[in-house]
């Protein structure tokens, strides 16, 4: 049986003074090629579920309710207040990004668990409690997917690729995250929070920055 870390490339814990602070790696450790530098784009897609609804036009001014599953390369979404729409599976969110015109997922505070694949996918600024990262439904790979400067509460990142037998999950940043309030660190049950969780195989060039 496989450990189930073995298949990671890179893992690197790093501190940062500050979300400012640009990022260089240590001696050995390479640069990802995708998740560091990268400027999300003005919103072309405002979501407010509380005030918005899904015949509007998504425009900052009549945002759209909820955003779909599916989402188009260049879509820059941006989500203002409390997102209470869950996203596991059937209704896995695919990112269909490309390295020119990725999909961003900007703001937000999320009360319900997300499952992440695709491609080329920068979610940042956002407040939630659990999400996965997994290889895309139709079993292809997922990867370049990133979720950095934001907050983590109660819950964390899973790195989980096996959603099939043959997709794999690579390229994936954990940038600037403030994980906490994961329970109590004296209780004597089991309390199955991990914060960072990279599981099972199939998994490749993760970094936790």
């Amino acid at each position: 049986m496989r450990h189930p870390f073995l298949s990671i490339l890179f893992l690197l814990l790093s501190v940062v003074a500050s979300a400012q602070t640009p990022w260089a790696p240590p001696a050995g450790i390479p640069t990802p090629d995708f998740g560091i530098v990268e400027v999300a784009p003005t919103p072309n897609y405002y979501v407010d579920y509380a005030a918005g609804s899904d015949l509007n036009p998504g425009t900052q001014a009549s945002p759209k309710k909820t955003f779909p599953s599916v989402i188009p390369a260049g879509t820059v979404i941006q989500i203002k207040g409390e997102y209470p729409v869950n996203y596991e599976a059937p209704r896995t969110i695919v990112s269909q990004g490309t390295v020119t015109n990725p999909v961003y997922i900007i703001g937000g505070r999320h009360t319900q668990p997300w499952e992440i694949s695709g491609t080329y996918l920068i979610m940042e600024k956002v407040v939630r409690g659990w999400m996965t990262f997994r290889a895309q439904p139709n079993g292809t790979d997922s990867h370049h997917l990133v979720v950095r400067d934001s907050e983590f509460v109660g819950g964390g990142v899973g790195i989980q690729a096996s959603y099939s037998a043959t997709g794999e999950l690579h390229h994936v940043v954990a940038l600037r995250l403030n994980i906490h309030d994961l329970g109590d660190m004296n209780a004597t049950g089991d309390a199955d929070v991990v914060g960072l969780g990279v599981y099972r195989e199939r998994n490749h060039h993760i970094w936790f920055l």
